[in-house]
């Protein structure tokens, strides 16, 4: 919901074969040494395991932190105003019914609940409601992803992992260590004093930088992954690095000194969801 996780579209019907496909391809991928850029919530991991997941308040914060925070306001009665009074909880308009996908599909809480209203008396019973529909809303297109999974992948190799582990195997490392990425990667018509400025600005680079480097340069935000690093020499003058994915190469311009270097590489990471240029 916030950019950083992927979650299937709880309203989608009739696609069952194509969730499937993709349990299969995450299933080839546990095979080789190829990873899927797929970044889901470390709930729907567990879910794939064949784990049973019970109402978690921190599984569903991750993910939809905002709906998280509305949540703890109408269980508490503690919101921005200050509590409201029970004629003031008539005026939200709340009833026990979710609003789930894309498009919006309305769900009863339970039944009658379109014509229930969320009140002062009853608001904790509608949060532990919510939030158990919240994390059961996937559930037919999670089962679905795993049948294809389990084609590749035997449900007793499954049972001796767990979830962090079936993540990395499917998707990779969300961590990027250093040595990792500086291994990863060739160098091809770059001196030695940029390689020297690129080293320390990876060094420098929290993970999330790193990762954002990576699927500039490369489509993919985990290891592991190669990548080549060529000089630019189109670009004298400095401007900002460019890259091909087809290929997993960066072409980095001479700059300098590494802050200017830095600023250059910290540009292209924060715009690379709008595309390489």
């Amino acid at each position: 919901e916030d950019g950083r996780f992927l979650v299937p579209n709880p309203s989608c019907e009739g696609m069952d074969d194509a969730y499937e496909f993709l349990g299969q391809v995450m299933g080839a991928c546990v095979h080789s040494s190829e990873k899927l850029a797929v970044s889901f919530p470390h709930f729907i991991w567990t879910k794939l395991l064949g784990t049973k997941f019970g109402i978690s308040w921190d599984a569903l914060a991750a993910f939809e932190p905002a709906l998280a925070r509305n949540y703890v306001e109408v269980e508490e009665n503690l919101f921005s105003t200050g509590p409201l009074s029970e004629d003031k909880w008539e005026q939200l308009g709340l009833d026990f019914t979710l609003i789930i996908g894309k498009p919006p599909v309305i769900r009863e809480l339970r039944p009658g609940g379109m014509n229930e209203s969320v009140t002062l008396a009853n608001r904790k019973e509608y949060i532990l409601l919510a939030r158990a529909a919240r994390l059961l809303a996937y559930d037919r297109q999670i089962a679905a992803i795993r049948k294809g999974l389990l084609n590749y992948v035997p449900n007793a190799v499954l049972m001796l992992w767990n979830s962090y582990e079936l993540e990395a195997a499917v998707a990779g490392e969300p961590n990027i260590p250093f040595d990792e990425l500086w291994r990863s990667l060739t160098k091809n018509g770059i001196s030695g004093g940029q390689v020297a400025h690129f080293k320390k600005c990876l060094e420098d680079m929290d993970m999330s930088q790193r990762s954002g480097l990576l699927r500039f340069a490369t489509g993919r935000s985990r290891l592991p992954c190669k990548f080549t690093v060529n000089g630019d020499s189109s670009r004298e003058g400095g401007g900002l690095p460019r890259a091909s994915t087809c290929s997993n190469t960066l072409y980095l311009p001479e700059y300098p000194s590494q802050a200017e270097m830095m600023g250059a590489l910290l540009i292209v990471i924060q715009t690379t969801d709008f595309g390489n240029s």
